[in-house]
């Protein structure tokens, strides 16, 4: 149950921040942060990491869908907590950022990093990279006890 939580939390939470961008900085400002090595910038993102799939749509659907049912399959027969952790961030980032493609038809993005500023982010996709480590180490611990 624990998992839910935080996963249905790091959705709310990755929405929330997508709305207040876009309320607060607006869709075409661009905001220097940290001496111009962070930028906050509003990105419409059509495929998955890097715009892939983003002219297959039907296909990034389905791969969605079956990373979403892994995760929780995964999460109904573990019971290492650190992977649970993991997996429950995983499934909250993949839901963020899934409402976005289900309600619009892209995926809101609006971190990215310097120099070449090339790679946007938003907090649903920290939370699948955090959650894919913290995963990979709760698995590692696993095997190691």
């Amino acid at each position: 149950m624990g998992s839910m939580i935080v996963a249905a939390l790091t959705a709310a939470l990755d929405q929330w921040s997508k709305y207040r961008f876009e309320e607060k900085i607006g869709k075409d400002c661009c905001m220097p942060v940290f001496n111009d090595r962070i930028r906050l910038q509003y990105l419409e993102n059509e495929g998955a990491f890097m715009g892939r799939f983003k002219d297959d749509k039907k296909k990034l659907m389905l791969w969605n869908a079956a990373g979403i049912g892994i995760i929780l399959v995964m999460l109904a027969f573990s019971r290492n907590r650190l992977l649970r952790f993991g997996l429950a961030l995983m499934l909250g980032g993949a839901i963020g950022n899934n409402i976005d493609r289900v309600r619009k038809g892209s995926v809101t993005d609006f971190i990215t990093f310097g120099p070449k500023f090339k790679i946007h982010y938003n907090i649903a996709d920290f939370a699948i990279f955090a959650g894919s480590f913290l995963a990979l180490l709760g698995e590692l611990a696993k095997r190691k006890g």
